[in-house]
């Protein structure tokens, strides 16, 4: 049975010391601790953990104690080490189905993750010549252009970039919310539902703007998925997502 002992104040609040009587050696019961934060939240994805020296005094253990429960929780995929920065809490991996249809929102929501969205940009211009073929328009038809963040579980997961023919969807903006659902929307208010799509996925390097909004480093590939969405054989929009390759799990089932 493990037991945790609150003892003194320190750092403006409660000091654990662990012990080891129980057939649960103490660095385990340090690890399950550490892992209760993370998943509570009081580690956040990306922070770096307090200093050996720090963890050491709250859980009033030795440094080799501290050492092997950061270690298991290194190879269960909970912690990375980087030389020369410390220890950071891992972002965590998640599993996205190539072949499902459903939304962005729709596809993680219902797997019981939470989903929310931040709309960095929306801009009405002139579509590039790639977008403008694949949505067979125009030239001188115009796209409205929206750029969003998606987190899973309150971390970043993607930068979306989608591209909708003004023609075929005047007023999106005014019925496109933070947390909205685009399928909802296309739905709703103009009564269109997605039927087919087609991807493509390539490795690209990330820009200074998207490690800063994806929160990941520069030396991190991302997967660039380009997504063109159809009604029967009728273009609707196209999207570019990019995503830290550590954070997904890429599934195609056959």
């Amino acid at each position: 049975m493990t037991s945790y002992n609150i003892i003194t104040t320190f750092l403006g609040g409660p000091s654990l010391r662990i012990t080891s009587n129980g057939s649960v050696p103490a660095y385990e019961k340090i690890a399950r601790q550490i892992k209760a934060s993370i998943q509570d939240g009081l580690y956040t994805y990306g922070s770096a953990l307090p200093s050996e020296t720090k963890l050491c005094e709250e859980y009033d253990v030795s440094r080799i104690t501290i050492r092997r429960a950061i270690s298991e929780l290194v190879d269960d995929g909970f912690l990375e080490k980087v030389h020369g920065k410390g220890t950071f809490v891992k972002y965590r991996r998640f599993e996205q189905e190539l072949l499902n249809l459903s939304g962005f929102t729709e596809a993680f929501g219902k797997k019981g993750i939470r989903v929310s969205h931040h709309i960095i940009e929306e801009s009405i211009e002139p579509a590039d010549l790639v977008t403008r073929k694949q949505l067979q328009i125009e030239k001188s038809e115009k796209v409205l252009k929206i750029v969003r963040l998606h987190y899973l579980d309150e971390s970043p997961f993607s930068l979306d970039t989608s591209y909708f023919p003004e023609s075929k969807f005047p007023g999106l903006f005014e019925f496109l919310k933070e947390d909205d659902s685009l399928y909802d929307i296309m739905k709703k208010h103009f009564h269109i539902s997605p039927l087919h799509a087609d991807r493509t996925i390539t490795i690209a390097t990330p820009t200074e703007r998207e490690c800063q909004l994806l929160e990941c480093d520069m030396t991190e590939p991302l997967f660039k998925m380009e997504k063109l969405v159809l009604d029967d054989d009728e273009p609707l929009h196209r999207s570019v997502l990019l995503t830290p390759s550590s954070r997904v799990s890429l599934k195609l089932r056959m």
